[in-house]
């Protein structure tokens, strides 16, 4: 969001919070689910960067990074992809998603295999609603933050005088163990 010339965002590094989070858990495999970038969501390529990047420090095969065809649903893209990654001999033992549709699309392809979460897969997902899967564990977006900021820079450029120290306010996104 922006105040006028301020920008008030998330962090960059959240898809690398989620490959460095599974790391420490011991995964070597893990696989990205995500769909490509359009001028419209560029945010998807960053997603993308991210993960390839943070991938390459550790020393990660991005052998299981995939990206949906844009004219698909982000639903349907987590879900094909999830059976088609996870149906291999040598498959992924950790799955990350930047979204919660993409995530609850892998979900369900993973439950169509037979794989039990987080037995045979570890799975980070973006954004998770506990009212709708209080399992899934995932890199969760500070939107309170991000909309207090915000509304506390509308507010000061009222008050007379009040000088801002800086022009951007980046907010990371918080890890959440929901048992996945």
């Amino acid at each position: 969001a922006r105040a006028n010339r301020y920008q008030v965002r998330t962090a960059p590094g959240s898809m690398g919070k989620g490959v460095k989070k599974l790391y420490e858990m011991r995964h070597r495999r893990i696989a990205f689910i995500s769909q490509e970038a359009t001028p419209h969501n560029f945010v998807m390529e960053s997603y993308y960067q991210d993960f390839l990047a943070t991938c390459k420090k550790f020393r990660l095969s991005t052998r299981y990074a995939r990206l949906g065809k844009t004219s698909h649903l982000w639903y349907d893209i987590g879900r094909n992809i999830a059976i088609e990654l996870f149906s291999c001999e040598k498959r992924p033992t950790a799955l990350l998603t930047p979204g919660i549709t993409f995530a609850s699309g892998a979900w369900q392809g993973l439950n169509e295999l037979g794989l039990k979460i987080p037995e045979d897969v570890s799975f980070v997902g973006t954004n998770p609603i506990a009212a709708s899967n209080p399992h899934m564990s995932g890199l969760c977006v500070p939107s309170r933050k991000l909309a207090e900021k915000t509304v506390d820079l509308v507010l000061d450029q009222f008050t007379s005088g009040k000088h801002l120290k800086q022009k951007i306010y980046e907010f990371p996104v918080e890890f959440v163990d929901a048992g996945s």
